[in-house]
């Protein structure tokens, strides 16, 4: 038998609950039907790792930072330090662990510092391909994150972004590196869409200042007066709840819009809505919207940078708002509440197109780009 090809996966956390590692462990999980798949984590801070791996994925965490294990002081890096993630304990992990891969394995790391030392330290007949996460045009607006997205790009034999677009502008600031996108794959099987007949608009996504929650609560207000027997939910947990609470007593909306904390079941809670509401500063490709395609929900969004604009089809599956536009954000909500119809047609659509984001379909792109790379 022909032995099979090891995909290295280079990542912050394989334990943590956020974005990233739910998406690389769903990666890793179908990934290891086709190659032997290894989870490298740099950092291990809890006892069990929040989202499930499959047995036959190898896990191997670096450093050990459970409360009581891990080191007293956290040094900062010396090869990023603008990195709050790394430390000059985990640079010598990592480096050690990528120096130690065999020949022949591809090394897939998912930040762009650890792209740069994936690049830089990967030996002789180890692939690197790197991974995008958020987008180009955030990165440009840090000086160090933007210098070593582009050093690491340069260095490495190949970069997966979320976006088309997002692989576009990486073109252009690197023509002479493989860049293409992939995106993310919904989390669970397309199931039956809503109903929509539930009067609620739902909101998830953790309670920080990237999500930027009160600018939905904001654009949501005239909605709670106008038409009062609708409701917002916002899922999710994070340091901006006691902020967004008293921006929702504030407005005195505080029957009508509703911070829900966490839930284990998003798919029961987009089943009950009718609509899914999201005003991020910026994103890479939301799973939110990915997920609320696959119950047949309108959406709505500001077209922030990047991945909005790669989903939303204005007008056919849901609203893309200029950023930053209140009344424009309001007046589509309201759109939504008031035409039944238009909502039900924008529900099918938003449907139909959650088929393209299936893990088969996003599979068959990985293990083609995969078997394309020879040893470097």
């Amino acid at each position: 038998m022909t032995a099979r090809r090891e995909v290295a996966i280079l990542l912050m956390r394989a334990d943590g609950r956020g974005g990233i590692p739910r998406t690389v462990v769903n990666l890793a999980n179908h990934l290891v039907e086709s190659y032997d798949v290894r989870l490298i984590s740099v950092n291990r801070k809890q006892d069990e790792p929040y989202f499930r791996t499959d047995s036959r994925v190898a896990v191997d965490y670096l450093l050990d930072l459970r409360p009581g294990r891990g080191p007293s002081e956290h040094d900062h890096s010396t090869f990023a330090p603008f990195d709050p993630e790394l430390s000059a304990a985990s640079d010598l992990a990592v480096v050690d662990a990528v120096r130690a891969l065999p020949s022949g394995t591809v090394l897939l790391s998912t930040r762009p510092t650890l792209n740069l030392i994936a690049a830089e330290h990967a030996p002789p007949g180890v692939v690197t391909v790197g991974q995008e996460h958020l987008n180009l045009r955030v990165r440009e607006t840090d000086a160090d994150w933007h210098d070593v997205a582009r050093r690491s790009v340069k260095a490495l034999d190949a970069l997966v972004t979320l976006t088309q677009a997002d692989a576009d502008d990486y073109r252009r600031l690197v023509p002479d590196t493989l860049i293409t996108s992939i995106p993310n794959a919904i989390s669970w099987p397309i199931g039956e869409p809503s109903s929509l007949s539930g009067k609620i608009i739902v909101a998830a996504g953790r309670l920080a200042e990237q999500k930027a929650f009160h600018r939905l609560i904001d654009a949501y207000a005239p909605v709670a007066r106008k038409r009062p027997g609708w409701q917002l939910h916002i899922y999710g947990t994070g340091p901006e709840g006691r902020n967004l609470r008293q921006r929702i007593r504030d407005h005195a909306i505080g029957g009508r819009v509703k911070l829900m904390g966490h839930t284990d079941d998003m798919p029961r809670v987009l089943r009950q809505a009718a609509g899914l509401a999201m005003t991020s500063i910026y994103e890479g490709l939301p799973m939110v919207l990915l997920e609320a395609m696959t119950s047949g929900l309108p959406m709505i969004a500001y077209d922030c940078p990047r991945g909005p604009a790669e989903l939303i089809d204005h007008g056919r599956n849901g609203w893309l708002i200029p950023d930053g536009d209140a009344m424009a954000y309001t007046a589509a909500l309201l759109d939504l509440i008031a035409d039944s119809e238009l909502r039900a047609a924008m529900g099918r659509a938003a449907w139909q197109d959650a088929q393209r984001y299936e893990m088969p379909r996003v599979m068959a792109r990985w293990r083609e780009l995969l078997d394309s790379l020879g040893t470097a």
